[in-house]
């Protein structure tokens, strides 16, 4: 492997580890890996993910998309987004037996996510980490790409229903 994205450095993980909030090269076993940790700023002395998933989609906007602008405005390394396929889904199956908190986590403003990304897609340019390394890979010709549906979903805070089918 050339590059890792797992490094989540939120809250007070990695907090005797500064380096880890920004892209380094770091020795793995044999060989170097570039380390492109998810992009944090810092709130009231706590570090918070500004770029994808839960965070997106449980923090106000308003917030993180400051935080976003102010890191592009820096400019001394790319904001690094993630997000993960289930969280584009807001009719996905809801598993039954799961904690309030773990319902939250999981469903929680599903709705935002896909009106987030097209905020940011409509506003800044984007690049993958191969294309930032400069690694040789072979991009998915742009016939070949899904449509991007112009149906924005902007649902902020909704209830979590009792009603939809459960997964078993």
């Amino acid at each position: 492997y050339v590059y890792d994205a797992s490094i989540n450095p939120f809250g007070n993980r990695f907090a005797s580890h500064p380096e880890y909030r920004s892209i380094q090269k770091v020795r793995a076993g044999n060989g170097n890996i570039w380390e492109f940790p998810i992009s944090t700023a810092s709130l009231a002395g706590m570090r918070i993910a500004i770029s994808g998933g839960n965070y997106v989609r449980q923090l106000p906007h308003s917030l993180l998309s400051a935080a976003v602008e102010r890191r592009v405005q820096e400019g001394r390394e790319p904001v690094v987004f993630y997000f993960m396929p289930w969280e584009f889904d807001p009719g996905q199956p809801h598993i039954a037996g799961l904690s309030m908190l773990s319902r939250i986590r999981q469903y929680r403003n599903l709705g935002k996510t896909r009106w987030v990304v097209e905020q940011y897609l409509n506003r800044y340019s984007f690049h993958g980490i191969a294309d930032e390394l400069k690694l040789e890979h072979t991009a998915v010709p742009q016939s070949e790409r899904p449509e991007r549906t112009p149906e924005v979903v902007a649902e902020f805070s909704p209830p979590i229903p009792d009603n939809r089918p459960e997964a078993t």
